[in-house]
Parts: structure tokens; C-alpha cells; sequence
């Protein structure tokens, strides 16, 4: 029976790492760091009160409350142990350390870099952690192989096995422009520094028009009518 492993950077039988591994890890060491800082802050807000004194053997230390009176006896001290909280500061700046650190290894995940191919960008990444660009390529490349062994179980001729191809367009963020940014580029196109294209890109991504820019040049042009 053929098996096709799929992994996050390559189709491998071993086990990768997994993807937002380094990102979960900084987030756990936040929750724990948390835990010290929020409990320093209680401690900061409620001192412990303390005492010091010899009652005698008909006496009792009365409780504290605010409608209630401490009964210490001759020469008897009462105080609070005041928390300082000095290292408050170093544990929010730490909890804050790890929330960038698990912000910036988000970010490595989901960066696309769709300007290499498969191979290049798992060579270039070897020896560095998965991102979701690689978890996509190598899935379709293991969804890819899979449909060649069907091609194998349907007796196709090899020229069309080798022929199957699957591939998956790994873009994972849109580009948006909106009324702000298409006034910046229009001053900008019309005081000619910048292409015609970018112009037409823009009014493209902002969801203006559909049209190609040969199609908004005639336009301009007046070689269209309204109605086309």
C-alpha cells in the first residue's frame, strides 16, 4: 500500500517541527510569568499585618476588620508588612518580551515569500522553523503524488502520470486600499511620480473597477463607451 507522509517542510517520514511551536512556547512562558506579576500586584495592594506582643493568660488577640480593635497588651506592637514590589517592573517587561517573541515567530510562520519556489524556500529554510507557506507547498506536493499513484491503480500511460501536477497559490494576506491611500497615489500619478500601472493596480485593489490596463487606458482614452 503506497503511503505519502506530509510534513511541514518537507514530505519526509520523520517528524517536523510543528508550526506555531516557538510561538506556543512563548506564550506558556508569558501565562507563567503572569502568574508572578499578578500575584506581586496582590501582594502590593494588601500588606500583612504583623504583631508583637505578651498577652497573659486571660487575654486574647482580637481580630482586625475595620470595625474592630486590636487588644495587644503592655508594650504590644502591631505594624503591616508592606510588599515594595521591586521586581514588578522586571516580570511586566519580561511577560512583554515573550508576548513580542511569540509575536515575531507568528509572523515568520505566516510570512508567504511568494516570490521563491518550494525547493528554494526549504533550502533557504533548513535550518530555520517551518512557516505556512512551506506546510502549503508540501501538502500539495504530497496531495500531488498521491494523485499519480491513482494514475498508477487506473493503468494510465506514465507520460500522463507524470503529467498530474497540484498546486496550491500560497497567498494568505489581501491587499487592500482604501480612500485615504487612493488619494496619495492619484496626487501622486498626477504629479507624474509615480506609473500609470500603480494607478491602475490600485483602483483594482480597492475593488473600483476589474478592468486590465490596456481596458482602463482605452478609457481614458475615450475609445470605450460607458456601456462597455
Amino acid at each position: 500500500i503506497p503511503l505519502v507522509f506530509l510534513g511541514s517542510t518537507d514530505n519526509n517520514a520523520d517528524t517536523d517541527e510543528i508550526p506555531l511551536l516557538t510561538m506556543a512556547k512563548a506564550a506558556l512562558k508569558s501565562y507563567q510569568l503572569s502568574a508572578d506579576y499578578y500575584t506581586s500586584l496582590h501582594y502590593t495592594s494588601h500588606p500583612q499585618p504583623w504583631i508583637a506582643a505578651d498577652l497573659g493568660e486571660d487575654e486574647q488577640f482580637s481580630v482586625s476588620g475595620p470595625m474592630a480593635a486590636w487588644n495587644v497588651g503592655k508594650d504590644g506592637k502591631v505594624g503591616y508588612l508592606e510588599f515594595q514590589g521591586a521586581g514588578i517592573e522586571a516580570n511586566r517587561t519580561a511577560m512583554q518580551d515573550q508576548r513580542n517573541t511569540a509575536l515575531e515567530a507568528g509572523a515568520r510562520v505566516i510570512d508567504a515569500g511568494a516570490d521563491e519556489s518550494g525547493e528554494a524556500r526549504k533550502a533557504r529554510q533548513s535550518d530555520q522553523h517551518t512557516s505556512l507557506y512551506s506546510v502549503v507547498v508540501t501538502a500539495a506536493e504530497g496531495i500531488e503524488q498521491l494523485l499519480r499513484y491513482f494514475g498508477r491503480w487506473l493503468n494510465l500511460p506514465q507520460a500522463d502520470i507524470d503529467a498530474i501536477t497540484f498546486k496550491v497559490e500560497p497567498e494568505f494576506t489581501k491587499a487592500e486600499i482604501d480612500a485615504a491611500m487612493m488619494g496619495i497615489v492619484r496626487d501622486l500619478r498626477l504629479a507624474d511620480e509615480v506609473p500609470q500601472a500603480v494607478l491602475f493596480e490600485s483602483l483594482r485593489k480597492a475593488g473600483v473597477t476589474n478592468l486590465a490596463d490596456q481596458d482602463l487606458l482605452a478609457l481614458l482614452d475615450g475609445q470605450v463607451t460607458d456601456d462597455e
